[in-house]
């Protein structure tokens, strides 16, 4: 596991792992993943593997997250594509009347130790708000800003995304083995 020298950023980096953890027992394609291939393989591995093929060899949309936040102005990018009709990386979710409480601790976090990109994170949200969507930030948008405060090199995100989700997924697994 990472360990920090700062201590919130500790604190910060052990929720994003709990965050995530708890997400797996939502509705989401790696973790149906996990289940029919238990019930299918009768095997952990051959589930763990499933859930991975879900995510591809990067996950893309972690990925994709991290390039639209490390750009200067994304709240300006976000008004854009949405008046195109495009999508914003890392936005959306199944919590269409409000935030998912399971990110409400990495989201403090990271409003107190980084107000500035949550400021922009924020932003975009209000561009969401304003063409009448009512949209948050998704698991990828706190992974991907969780990665860029804490120097996180982004071709790890995926590594810390997974290291956070296995144990759930290995739970997953067991439940129905």
């Amino acid at each position: 596991m990472l360990k920090f020298t700062n201590s919130k950023q500790q604190e910060l980096f052990d929720e994003l792992l709990i965050a995530h953890y708890n997400s797996v027992f939502r509705n989401n394609a790696s973790s149906q993943a996990v289940e029919l291939a238990s019930i299918a393989s009768g095997n952990l591995v051959s589930a763990v593997q499933a859930a991975l093929a879900t995510l591809g060899g990067l996950h893309a949309p972690l990925d994709r997250s991290i390039q639209f936040l490390s750009q200067p102005d994304p709240i300006t990018v976000a008004d854009m594509h949405l008046t195109r009709g495009g999508r914003i990386p890392g936005w959306g979710n199944s919590f269409v009347d409000g935030k998912d409480p399971i990110w409400e601790k990495v989201e403090f976090l990271l409003c107190e130790l980084y107000p500035d990109l949550m400021d922009k994170v924020a932003g975009v949200t209000r561009i969401f708000h304003e063409k009448g969507k009512s949209i948050y930030p998704n698991p990828s948008t706190y992974t991907a800003a969780s990665v860029l405060v804490l120097g996180i090199k982004p071709e790890l995100a995926a590594g810390v995304f997974i290291m956070g989700r296995l144990p759930g997924w290995m739970e997953l697994a067991g439940k129905v083995l």
